[in-house]
């Protein structure tokens, strides 16, 4: 369901010349942590207020909106919690 919406970030990254080690250093994130955010494996990642501020933060460092991500994480969350 994610995975799809979070690949957007690797193919930020990608177009802006960035490996995943370089946008982690810049991030101050461990490289896993955003490999886990680009595959939409969230539930490799801390709780949820950490992932915002992460997906926040990439989305920056990318120049992309966040927002889609995010509404994507809460359409997630929401659907977790009905099962």
């Amino acid at each position: 369901m994610s995975e799809v919406a979070f690949a957007a970030l690797a193919s930020a990254r990608q177009a802006a010349g960035l490996t995943l080690e370089e946008a982690a250093r810049q991030l101050k994130f461990a490289p896993r942590q955003l490999e886990a955010l680009e595959a939409g494996e969230l539930r490799r990642l801390p709780g949820g207020t950490f992932v915002r501020g992460m997906v926040r933060s990439y989305a920056r460092l990318l120049r992309i909106d966040a927002e889609p991500l995010l509404a994507q994480r809460l359409a997630e969350r929401i659907h977790l919690e009905q099962r």
